[in-house]
């Protein structure tokens, strides 16, 4: 849930890292790098936000806005985004902000409605690969096994980071 003065409105909240995106290139108003418009800035981190849910809550960048326990600044509207998922269970207008920020907003938690899905850049077949992952022999420990190292496509909250 995003929170400003002027409402409140339920939202995709996407966590990202340095290496997002792996394919394609997020395109961003006004332009910047992704990290730095994210990035913590005098103690506040920043949010990249859908153009349709700036209409709805009157906010542009430079405005602030409550996520979770914490106050974030709006600092750019996502322009095209190249994973923008179409499917029919869309949560809500996307707001982009850094990994690191996601801790601190005290949305992840008991009773939490989290999906960890993360995304796979392979350097050989991908055919290859599905096979390999969907092999009935797995290791019990997710750092040890071939297939966990190269993630997966869709992980549960249930799930550590880096292991399905």
């Amino acid at each position: 849930m995003l929170r400003t003065d002027g409402g409140l409105q339920v939202v995709e909240l996407q966590s990202y890292d340095d290496a997002y995106p792996l394919y394609g290139e997020v395109t961003l108003q006004p332009p910047a790098p992704l990290a730095r418009a994210l990035a913590r800035r005098n103690g506040q981190w920043g949010i990249a936000i859908d153009p349709v849910l700036a209409r709805r809550l009157d906010l542009a960048p430079g405005d602030r806005a409550a996520l979770g326990g914490i106050e974030v600044e709006v600092r750019v509207l996502i322009e095209r985004q190249p994973d923008r998922s179409l499917r029919a269970d869309w949560r809500g207008p996307p707001v982009l902000i850094a990994a690191g920020a996601l801790p601190e907003t005290g949305l992840i938690g008991p009773g939490s409605n989290v999906a960890w899905r993360y995304r796979v850049k392979l350097d050989g077949d991908a055919n290859t690969w599905r096979s390999a992952r969907h092999s009935p022999i797995r290791s019990s420990k997710c750092a040890a096994s071939p297939i966990a190292a190269n993630a997966s496509a869709r992980c549960w909250a249930s799930s550590p980071p880096g292991c399905c």
